[in-house]
């Protein structure tokens, strides 16, 4: 299943528009969500953690390898597949914050030279 359709899925699971379920994700419209489902871009991991911190019932894996099912199932969820998610989702929030902070200081470098 392409990564279209699988986001096509999580739209229909979770009965939201691109631009309901892009402002939801914090990106303020369903710009990137259309650009996904229309084929322009992949999902990103940024947009596969932000899917799974809002819907934590919904695989990562999935989501981004097509591997296993959309939704965990509760035996899952209780042997800390859930908690995975959930520290992986930080994890990614963790290196977003990194990625930004170093391409403030490359910024802050190229204009000082």
């Amino acid at each position: 299943m392409k990564s279209s359709e699988r986001l096509l899925e999580v739209l229909k699971y979770t009965k939201k528009s691109k631009h309901s379920l892009g402002k939801e994700l914090g990106h303020g419209s369903g710009v990137t969500i259309g650009y996904i489902v229309n084929e322009r871009n992949g999902i990103s991991a940024k947009v596969a953690a932000a899917i799974c911190y809002n819907y934590s019932e919904i695989s990562y894996d999935w989501i981004m390898n097509n591997k296993g099912e959309m939704l965990l199932t509760k035996l899952e969820s209780d042997n800390g597949k859930r908690f995975q998610n959930i520290d992986l989702i930080k994890t990614i929030k963790d290196q977003n914050l990194r990625i930004e902070i170093l391409e403030q200081q490359v910024i802050k470098l190229i204009k000082s030279r």
